[in-house]
């Protein structure tokens, strides 16, 4: 997540323009290091998803961390820094994050949670043989040949890549990928892999290389999992922090915030490099800071409002529609 953070401060803050500085270059190296942390993010879920029933509440809870970020923190921020009528629509909008595509990720990631239970079924039935060949033909055709366009899953911004990715990461622990090499060879793999992409975008000014379906962006992510899968920790202070990154990121997806956040907050200046890098860091930390505390906050309020009863009650609810519905086509067969 904090890959991400640095990412969005590089990307959303103009300091890639090439018409700016010859310093961008740097920058975007530094965004092509970080990119693969949305793939590894998506790739997670797969990796340590073994869920065998549509997790329902899950669903409902991310609806509703969802509707906060995208209609509470709106209201907050336009009463306390852009005071400007709001409109109607905007407003509508924002009480339907998920259909508005408000946080791609989100609206993507939804339709999966209903689908890993049948996908982890799939999987577990699979030999190692097949679940290579699996791997293999999905990258082929997702990744390699998407390069020369991409009508499949827009370039890694679709709940089909986001289900790519999920199946990727079940099959790196099923299979033990990379499980005989060394950690060393592979950060030294994960540099190459940054560096083809940079050097292609150096020569062609074609940033195909560095999206999300990029093969080299894809090989990132699967190591940079590998390699922290085998950190050993043991600390609950970082476990209850975890469950607060998705929160950062969706923060970072509010409109309001995102102009308030990376246009007025610490400017960016691409001309000086050496300032400019210590800001980004600092940008990116302060970043992750005011992610964590909101949050931290936003739990808390849905706890002393009850808003788990809620979720529960309408979690119920769903589970009894996709059941009704499957009893209703019983019926027809």
């Amino acid at each position: 997540m904090f890959m991400i953070c640095v990412q969005h401060v590089i990307t959303k803050s103009g300091v890639e323009d090439i018409d700016i500085s010859s310093n961008a270059y740097v920058y975007w190296f530094i965004d092509m290091f970080c990119c693969c942390a949305v793939d590894a993010y998506a790739m997670i879920s797969g990796y340590v998803s073994n869920k065998k029933t549509i997790p329902y509440k899950r669903i409902i809870n991310l609806w509703f961390q969802a509707i906060f970020y995208s209609f509470i923190v709106s209201l907050l921020m336009n009463l306390f820094y852009f005071k400007k009528t709001m409109s109607l629509s905007f407003l509508v909008k924002s009480l339907m994050p998920i259909t508005n595509n408000t946080f791609w990720y989100i609206t993507a990631y939804i339709p999966l949670l209903f689908l890993a239970p049948f996908l982890n079924r799939s999987l577990e039935n699979m030999g190692e043989r097949e679940l290579k060949h699996l791997l293999i033909v999905m990258l082929f055709v997702f990744s390699f040949l998407a390069l020369l366009g991409d009508s499949w899953s827009l370039y890694g911004y679709s709940c089909i890549w986001i289900l790519i990715l999920y199946v990727t990461g079940s099959i790196i622990r099923r299979i033990g990928l990379f499980k005989k090499t060394g950690s060393t060879l592979l950060l030294s793999l994960y540099l190459l892999s940054v560096a083809v992409s940079w050097i292609s975008f150096y020569i062609t000014r074609i940033p195909r290389m560095m999206e999300y379906i990029s093969p080299t962006i894809v090989l990132c992510a699967m190591v940079l999992i590998v390699i922290f899968s085998r950190i050993p920790v043991q600390n609950k202070t970082i476990s209850k922090i975890s469950s607060l990154t998705l929160g950062i990121y969706l923060l970072q997806g509010n409109p309001l915030f995102s102009q308030f956040f990376f246009q007025s907050i610490i400017p960016l200046d691409g001309t000086k490099l050496f300032s400019a890098l210590l800001l980004i860091l600092a940008k990116s930390s302060l970043l992750m800071i005011i992610g964590f505390a909101v949050e931290k906050t936003r739990t808390m309020i849905f706890h002393f409002l009850k808003i788990g009863k809620v979720e529960d009650l309408l979690a119920k609810l769903l589970e009894a529609v996709v059941s009704k519905l499957q009893t209703v086509l019983d019926s027809f067969i």
